[in-house]
């Protein structure tokens, strides 16, 4: 049985040092922290899934005590790769593991291209640095890219868009998830959308099954779109169902499900491995209209 991707999004850590209103915070119901410990039990009883990547979330994974060691066990015992997802802000901590070679992607959070903080939080620093810092990453080999949700701001969004193009930065343009249920995406994000495909020249754009617009220069994916399916309900598309682990423990297949029973900290590693198979193998349909 193979994993989505052969990926495992696992949240490491729900302590971060920005406070973005739209934050999820990767389904954490309460602060809390994974250990080392059982980060490799986990990945130990993941092993069955032919799992090639674990992609570190949060809050924001560099705020890990342990990150450095994390990252070292990850990279060196278990061979598999590293992906973070990151405010930036924590830079010195991700640079440090990318110049040893652990980290082989970033994704970076980003909603503003010229502000003083670079997104929508009451605390962080610049967009100005935080662009400084991906190109940084970029120079040292790095595969980086931007992650940037819209709202409502399509002149912010296409001054970000101009940037990556001119750098051969991709750049991701979210749709706000919210748990509601609608017919079609966000009007006005739609709208962004075709507005950023009329302007711009691509080579190629290519629309996938889940009418995600990908759009290539020179052969390089550098804008991609993301509507909520959420807002659908169509569970058996949204790229949101796939095996992740919030910091309290807690085995997920999509950030709006909730299920206390799939609690795995305190389990051995057979009851781990159980429960993930039980969590891949169930029928896609966790949400439940409420009306």
């Amino acid at each position: 049985m193979n994993l989505p991707r052969n990926e495992f999004r696992m949240s490491i850590t729900s302590e971060c040092n920005m406070k973005c209103f739209y934050c999820h915070n990767e389904g954490n119901s309460k602060k809390a922290v994974l250990s080392k410990e059982n980060i490799e039990k986990i990945i130990k009883s993941s092993l069955f899934t032919d799992i090639k990547e674990i992609r570190l979330t949060g809050g924001d994974p560099l705020m890990h005590p342990q990150i450095y060691e994390i990252c070292d066990m990850i990279h060196n015992k278990y061979n598999l790769k590293i992906s973070i997802n990151t405010n930036c802000v924590a830079f010195q901590k991700l640079y440090e593991i990318i110049k040893k070679g652990w980290v082989s992607r970033v994704v970076v959070g980003l909603d503003y291209f010229d502000a003083s903080i670079s997104k929508n939080s009451p605390i962080g620093i610049s967009s100005k640095e935080i662009l400084k810092r991906i190109l940084i990453i970029k120079n040292e080999g790095c595969d980086v890219s931007i992650s940037t949700v819209f709202n409502d701001d399509y002149e912010n969004k296409k001054q970000i868009v101009k940037w990556c193009i001119d750098n051969g930065i991709r750049v991701k343009i979210l749709e706000i998830a919210r748990n509601e249920i609608s017919k079609t995406s966000d009007i006005a994000f739609l709208k962004m959308q075709k507005q950023i495909l009329e302007q711009f020249k691509f080579d190629n754009i290519i629309v996938d099954e889940l009418n995600e617009y990908n759009c290539y220069i020179n052969n390089k994916k550098i804008v991609s779109f993301f509507p909520s399916f959420c807002r659908l309900r169509r569970c058996d598309l949204c790229k949101q169902i796939q095996l992740r682990i919030t910091s309290n423990g807690i085995l997920k297949p999509c950030l709006y499900y909730d299920d206390q029973d799939e609690n795995i900290l305190n389990c051995n590693e057979e009851e781990i491995s159980n429960k993930i198979y039980k969590v891949l193998t169930r029928k896609i349909n966790y949400h439940i209209d409420k009306k």
